[in-house]
């Protein structure tokens, strides 16, 4: 929802879909970051350049004991969409 905000999208998951991306395309990106927070960088970096993102579904079972991704990871992914907004 927060990308969709800031970069005019219609994306219906950020961190749960696949996305095929040309090699050149992904060299091209200059990606910095690691971990939970490549996803939010590739996808920005992408929408702030007008890319075409079409997303594949996917099914999906979730954990039945415990969480993978804490609040934290949650407050540094929406930190992370809005500092690749701002960056030039």
């Amino acid at each position: 929802l927060l990308t969709n905000l800031l970069f005019g999208s219609h994306l219906t998951d950020m961190e749960t879909c696949y996305k095929v991306i040309e090699s050149s395309l992904l060299k091209d990106l200059s990606l910095i970051s690691s971990r939970f927070e490549i996803e939010p960088e590739i996808t920005c970096k992408l929408l702030k350049r007008k890319e075409k993102i079409t997303e594949v579904p996917i099914s999906y079972t979730g954990r039945k004991k415990g969480k993978k991704i804490g609040v934290k990871d949650g407050i540094q992914a929406i930190w992370n969409i809005v500092k690749w907004k701002l960056k030039k």
